[in-house]
C-alpha cells in the first residue's frame, strides 16, 4: 500500500483548479477580493464593534436559571399533556426541541418565563429572528 501524503507544494496544485472553478461560478475574482480586503484595520473594527453589540444584546437579556427553564417545560407538558411546538402544535419527538424566545434577544427580548417557550427544531430555525406574530403572518 503506497502513502497517499501530498507535499504541500503538490496539495497547491490540486486545490487551484477546484478553487479557480468556485470563484468563477460566484463571479469573484482575486482581484475583487484583493480590493475587498485592503483594509484590514476596519474590518477588524467591524467585527470587534458586532461582538461588542452581542455582547450587549446577550447581558441584557438576563440570566437564564435552571428553574426558570425546568418551569417552562413542565408548563407545556402539563398544557398540552405531552411536550408540544407551541408554533405548530405538533409533538416533538425526544431530543429535538428547542428553547424559544417569543421576542428574540436580538430584537431586545429577555430570558424571562413570560418570554420563553418549547418549539420544535424546524418552527424555532424558521422563525429565526422574528417575533412570533411576524412568523405566524409568514405561515
Amino acid at each position: 500500500m503506497e502513502n497517499k501524503t501530498v507535499c504541500p507544494s503538490r496539495r497547491k496544485e490540486y486545490s487551484n483548479p477546484y478553487h479557480k472553478a468556485y470563484r468563477h461560478r460566484l463571479g469573484i475574482s482575486k482581484k475583487y477580493l484583493g480590493e475587498y480586503s485592503k483594509d484590514k484595520s476596519r474590518t477588524i473594527e467591524c467585527r470587534r464593534l458586532h461582538r461588542k453589540l452581542y455582547k450587549a444584546r446577550k447581558k441584557n437579556g438576563g440570566v437564564l436559571s435552571v428553574k426558570t427553564l425546568q418551569l417552562v417545560y413542565e408548563d407545556n407538558i402539563k398544557k398540552y399533556g405531552t411536550l408540544t411546538c407551541y408554533l405548530c402544535l405538533n409533538p416533538i419527538p425526544f431530543g429535538l426541541d428547542d428553547l424559544e424566545h417569543k421576542i428574540p434577544l436580538s430584537r431586545g427580548g429577555t430570558n424571562d418565563y413570560c418570554n420563553l417557550s418549547v418549539a420544535c427544531r424546524h418552527c424555532n430555525r424558521t422563525k429565526h429572528d422574528k417575533t412570533e406574530e411576524e412568523y405566524r403572518s409568514l405561515k
